[in-house]
């Protein structure tokens, strides 16, 4: 299941060093963003093809976002230095709005 806690652990892994702003990747496809590190591609670029794409977009809706807009800088929200750490502070904003107790 592609739950917050499975992107955390998979996206946390990746260097922030091999993250790009601005396209999926880079031209010679040794970096890339977050929709790349999930199987979306400059060829493929249908995110309904990749469960795991659809899935980000559905955690990111909790929080009136777009995984692209976070990791390219452009969600004032998360003004993190890099697209890494950009991604996963919207992840544990996402977790906790999921886990927001209901009064």
């Amino acid at each position: 299941m592609y739950d917050v806690n499975f992107f955390q652990t998979k996206l946390s892994a990746i260097p922030e060093n091999l993250w790009f702003v601005g396209n999926y990747q880079n031209p010679e496809r040794t970096k890339g963003c977050v929709y790349h590190w999930c199987g979306l591609n400059m060829t493929d670029q249908k995110a309904g093809n990749h469960p795991e794409v659809g899935a980000l977009n559905k955690l990111f809706s909790k929080i009136n976002s777009e995984p692209g807009l976070v990791n390219d800088g452009k969600d004032l929200r998360y003004q993190q230095s890099n697209p890494k750490d950009r991604i996963l502070a919207a992840l544990v904003d996402i977790d906790l709005v999921i886990h927001q107790p209901i009064n």
